[in-house]
């Protein structure tokens, strides 16, 4: 087995065990609220970066 298929492989049996442990013990509300809480902040920048280039892009009042 080379790299890629045991990365794949892997891949499989996380996404695998992750189901079963969501059907048999779910995370409290809490829990999952804090991480897509925090998992949010991984794309700050790029929301961010977006709002300035939007920005950058419309004409101000007074100009075309």
């Amino acid at each position: 087995m080379n790299r890629g298929e045991r990365e794949r492989a892997n891949a499989a049996l996380a996404t695998e065990l992750s189901t079963l442990l969501r059907r048999v013990d779910p995370p409290p509300a809490h829990v999952k609220d804090a991480a897509h809480g925090l998992l949010s902040w991984r794309t700050i920048d790029a929301a961010l970066a977006e709002l300035l280039r939007d920005g950058a892009r419309k004409p101000r009042r007074g100009e075309r």
